[in-house]
């Protein structure tokens, strides 16, 4: 284990606070993995976070730009949370492949498994919210690394994103008060 596996591990613990599993899951192929780090709560809610995403290059950043990296960080009720750790393994390998730039308001479309329990399919990045004041940017001597928040979204939700704008969508789930955690919520009604 690196000292920068570490470090973000050790980031996460603290931050997510409770007692954490690790378990790591493999790419289509087997070739590439990535741990996530799993903490549920007695309220019923589970934080989960990438450990490991942070060693893929994003391939369509400039290389007159400072390298950025990204871990992925997400709550969601216990009951979906299997469903969200392989959503977070599935965007960490799209990097593998894809030329893709996570950074917050990006929305990635048909990130979630097609999944009876939910009908959200699409994640949104955005700052970290729920752990503001505790999971930082790190610095590394050849990047940083910066979390980001992965919000399910529905269909729905992806078009008025798409017409409008990441703003004027934050506005819209902020003024809505969206359960962020409950995969089955309803949609927000535009």
């Amino acid at each position: 284990m690196t000292d920068k596996i570490k470090e973000i591990t050790a980031y996460l613990q603290e931050c997510f606070a409770g007692d954490p599993t690790i378990r790591r899951y493999f790419s289509h192929d087997s070739k590439n993995f990535v741990d996530i780090l799993r903490t549920p709560h007695e309220n019923g809610i589970t934080h989960l976070g990438t450990i490991g995403c942070f060693e893929r290059r994003m391939k369509g950043l400039s290389e007159d730009l400072p390298d950025v990296r990204a871990e992925l960080v997400t709550a969601v009720d216990d009951k979906y949370a299997g469903l969200m750790a392989e959503t977070l393994a599935g965007l960490t390998f799209r990097l593998d492949d894809e030329v893709l730039l996570y950074h917050p308001n990006v929305l990635i479309e048909n990130a979630i498994p097609g999944n009876s329990l939910t009908k959200m399919r699409h994640i949104y990045f955005c700052h970290p919210f729920l752990w503001v004041d505790k999971i930082p940017r790190l610095q590394f001597d050849e990047y940083n690394v910066v979390f980001l928040y992965a919000l399910p979204v529905s269909d729905t939700e992806l078009e008025f994103f798409n017409r409008y704008g990441a703003l004027a969508f934050e506005d819209l789930l902020q003024n809505n008060e969206i359960r962020y955690n409950d995969l089955a919520r309803r949609p927000v009604q535009l």
